[in-house]
C-alpha cells in the first residue's frame, strides 16, 4: 500500500462531513464495479430513525481510489435505499452503468468478521461473485461468513434491486470490530488490501 489504509479511511470518512450534497458519486475509472453506502449516515426507515452503518462511506471512497471503482455514499438521510423498492440512491448507482455492485454496511459483532450476504434462496449455493470475495479474503486471513444473519434477501435491498437488473451484486457485512476506531493498523491494511483485490478480480 502507498500509505496507511487506516489513516486514509478515517480523512476519507472526516471528508463526509463537509460534503455539501445529498451523496457522493464517483464514476467508476475502470471494471464497472460500483461500491455502495447506502446507510453511511442516519436514516429513516418506515418513520423509525435508524444508526449509521459505522464507516462505511469512508471505506466505500477509499476502495473506490484505490480500485478504480465506481462508488455511490448516501448522505440525504432521506429515507432508505436498501428498505425502498425506489429512491434516488438507486437512481444514482444505474446512472454509473455497473456490471458490479458491492453494498457495503456494518453490523456489531465481537469477531473479526466479514459476512456477504448473496440473496440467493435459502440453501442455494453462494454466487460466483460472493466466493470471490470470500476466498480473497479469506486469503488475507479475514475471516468470513456467508448467508448468516444478513443473507441480503430483503425485496429492496442493493443486492435483489442489482441483480434484478441482471447485475453481479453481493452484500458485505463488515463487523465493527473491522473498522478504524477499533482495528490495529496492520489488520486494516490486510482488509483493505483484500477488498480492493476482490474489486479488480470483480471488475475482471
Amino acid at each position: 500500500m502507498t500509505s496507511d489504509a487506516r489513516d486514509e479511511w478515517r480523512r476519507l470518512e472526516r471528508s463526509l462531513a463537509s460534503y455539501d450534497a445529498p451523496r457522493v458519486v464517483v464514476p467508476a475509472r475502470e471494471g464497472r464495479v460500483v461500491i455502495t453506502a447506502p446507510h453511511a449516515v442516519e436514516h429513516v426507515r418506515s418513520g423509525e430513525l435508524k444508526r449509521p452503518d459505522m464507516w462505511t462511506g469512508g471505506l466505500a471512497l477509499l476502495l473506490a481510489e484505490r480500485s478504480g471503482a465506481g462508488a455511490v455514499v448516501e448522505l440525504s438521510r432521506d429515507g432508505d435505499p436498501s428498505w425502498q423498492a425506489h429512491h434516488p440512491f438507486k437512481d444514482a448507482v444505474a446512472d454509473l452503468d455497473p456490471l458490479v455492485v458491492l453494498d457495503l454496511h456494518a453490523m456489531r459483532s465481537k469477531d473479526h468478521v466479514v459476512e456477504l450476504g448473496t440473496g440467493e434462496p435459502a440453501g442455494d449455493p453462494p454466487t460466483p461473485l460472493a466466493v470471490l470475495v470470500r476466498e480473497t479474503l479469506e486469503d488475507a486471513g479475514i475471516a468470513t461468513l456467508t448467508d448468516h444473519r444478513f443473507p441480503a434477501r430483503g425485496h429492496a435491498t442493493l443486492t435483489q434491486w442489482a441483480r434484478g437488473r441482471g447485475l453481479g451484486a453481493a452484500q458485505l457485512e463488515v463487523s465493527v470490530q473491522l473498522v478504524p476506531p477499533f482495528v490495529d493498523a496492520r489488520t486494516c491494511e490486510r482488509l483493505v488490501g483484500a477488498l480492493v483485490d476482490a474489486v479488480q478480480r470483480a471488475g475482471g
